[in-house]
């Protein structure tokens, strides 16, 4: 019976567990159904929780930081979680410099590095790779990752640091290259890559770490196009004049950057079209001059090209028979200079001729004062000018020719003419004034006999006008070019400053030099204003904006601000700048804006 009743236990035991599994077994069926229709009822995307903000943590590196005499090839870096390095060849810095190749490879949140030749001996190196190192989910990237090495017994452990600025607005350069050499070494940034070397961050600050002591060359720029070379067409730069000894923690140093094109100046070419001749320069020409072989012979008329790197001669003669000799010198941004030997002969070649451009400055719709200095500039060296084809216009009112209210003169070549107008301001408020002094007396309802008012020159009653308001005209024919074209018809209207929509800026300037340059530059550092060699500046009608005042020191005394000369070892002339811009309000005078230039 004992025996029996185990059978029966055991019987009810194994129907009651295929129960328990049918059961279970039905129960899971439904809940992978009901995941199922769950993922195709909604197909958005997952998120997953919470985004990833933080950044793989550095954990370890082979060779360690600050090892010695390590002689492997191989530079491997451990993180705490998997990592990416797609910037890596554009962002990972390596001091002293070296171009040895090496093959990158990543293995979950191992990073190895590769090179095809051993470092050098007796070096310590640096490796800093920025931020260029991520997780493999949000790309947050890895922070402070840099090590530092020795091939031998001994870290260099000297420190250089500063900042990078723009020269001629005083802001932070940010991913500017500085580049160090050692002083005997033959290469500098337009000739080779250089033995040390960082970026700067966003303040334009910058640090080279484990250098070891000496002498060295530091210059600094913007590498545009990550070459570690200078460009200096397109890529402004600065350095330090003298080899600097690196034996201490430094000061901070400071170099600001000036764009300059400092190749050498060379003749390119030559080409003779029609009545054209054109000599060109494989640079921007700041002036030339010349002079023909037989100095009997005048010269013929030239300009510029728009470029400045041309010199065309136009021929007046219409003699293409004969070539002339010249002597072309030109000068440079950075004074160097290049005398050539040239014979100009032309072609009876018929050509298009360029239409004829004349540039009016100040525009039409400033404001000016009665005293107005007024530049012309044109694109052909001019002919002839017609002084009764220049008026200045007070509305319908009054015409009076130019030349009997102005001096004026010619540059040189004839492509540019300047003149300084006297015009009378108070002109038309005047003449209104006088009309209704006459109309009230007269107590007229009609217009007024033009008997009257004779001595006005008043024909007919004033109609609505502007009495600020003058024009200057140029009509057509006024100006006649180098090929005869006429200029067309101008017409500037300007309006009178009102003293109470403007305001004044003055101040002291402090400087032993006695030449220098005071400028107001205005938010954009365009130069609205400038004086020379006053201690005591003042700028008055400034419009209302903000502005900040600039001093360019002229050290060598020659009259003019110098870029210096970088292949020379000549740094720019100093400029200084107010610590803070200034905002001026129309009819503010804001004085004490002074400068003490030896603080700053």
């Amino acid at each position: 019976m004992g025996k029996k009743e185990s059978g029966q236990l055991f019987k009810s035991d194994l129907h009651s567990y295929q129960k328990i599994r049918l059961t279970f077994t039905i129960l899971f069926g439904i809940l992978v159904a009901s995941l199922i229709s769950s993922s195709c009822a909604n197909r958005g995307v997952v998120t997953g929780g919470d985004k990833d903000t933080i950044p793989p943590e550095f954990v370890s590196s082979i060779p360690y930081n600050q090892s010695l005499n390590y002689k492997g090839t191989e530079i491997v870096l451990t993180f705490n979680e998997r990592v990416q390095a797609t910037q890596l060849k554009r962002k990972f810095l390596i001091t002293p410099f070296t171009d040895t190749p090496y093959k990158l490879k990543i293995n979950k949140n191992v990073v190895q590095l590769t090179f095809d030749e051993s470092f050098s001996d007796s070096t310590t190196y640096t490796l800093n790779f920025a931020d260029a190192i991520t997780d493999v989910t949000e790309n947050n990237p890895a922070q402070k990752v840099s090590i530092a090495f020795s091939t031998w017994h001994i870290i260099d452990s000297l420190t250089i640091f500063g900042k990078i600025f723009d020269l001629m607005t005083n802001q932070p350069v940010d991913a500017a290259a500085v580049s160090v050499y050692q002083a005997n070494d033959t290469l500098d940034i337009f000739s080779g890559k250089p033995y040390y070397f960082a970026f700067t961050d966003e303040q334009g600050q910058f640090s080279i770490q484990n250098m070891k002591g000496g002498y060295y060359r530091i210059y600094a720029f913007k590498d545009e196009n990550s070459n570690y070379l200078n460009e200096s067409a397109s890529e402004a730069h600065g350095f330090i004049p003298d080899t600097l000894l690196i034996e201490d923690i430094s000061d901070s140093l400071r170099i600001g950057l000036i764009l300059q094109d400092v190749q050498e100046l060379k003749f390119v070419n030559t080409r003779s079209n029609g009545n054209h001749f054109d000599v060109r320069y494989n640079k921007y020409i700041e002036s030339y001059t010349v002079q023909t072989m037989d100095t009997l012979i005048n010269p013929f008329l030239s300009i510029l090209s728009e470029d400045q790197q041309s010199i065309r001669f136009y021929n007046k003669t219409f003699n293409t028979e004969d070539s002339i000799g010249y002597f072309i010198n030109v000068s440079d941004s950075i004074g160097n200079n290049q005398l050539d030997t040239v014979y100009i002969k032309f072609t009876d070649r018929e050509i298009k001729k360029e239409e004829f451009n004349v540039f009016i400055s100040p525009g039409t719709r400033s404001k000016i004062n009665e005293e107005v200095y007024v530049k012309i500039n044109f694109n052909k060296p001019v002919l002839s000018l017609n002084k009764d084809s220049i008026w200045a216009e007070y509305d319908t009112l009054r015409s009076v020719r130019i030349d009997s209210i102005s001096q004026s003169e010619w540059n040189w070549n004839r492509s540019s003419f300047q003149m300084t107008v006297q015009l009378e301001k108070n002109y038309l408020r005047d003449t209104l004034e006088k009309y209704k002094t006459i109309q009230d007396s007269l107590n007229l309802l009609n217009p007024i006999d033009t008997a009257s008012v004779d001595s006005l020159e008043i024909t007919e009653p004033p109609k609505k006008i502007n009495p600020d308001q003058v024009s200057l005209v140029f009509g057509k024919g006024a100006f006649i070019s180098i090929e005869n074209d006429s200029s067309k018809s101008v017409r500037h209207d300007y309006t009178f400053r009102d003293p109470e929509k403007f305001g004044i800026i003055s101040g002291q300037i402090e400087i032993d030099s006695i030449h220098f340059i005071v400028q107001l530059i205005n938010d954009k550092y365009e130069i609205i204003r400038e004086i020379a060699n006053q201690k005591n500046y003042l700028f008055d009608f400034v419009p209302a904006g903000k502005y900040n005042i600039r001093v360019l020191v002229d050290t060598n005394n020659n009259g003019v601000w110098s870029y210096g000369n970088i292949m020379e070892g000549i740094k720019p002339e100093e400029v200084y700048f107010h610590p803070t811009f200034i905002e001026l309000r129309e009819n503010w005078e804001i004085n004490e804006i002074n400068l003490t230039i030896d603080r700053l």
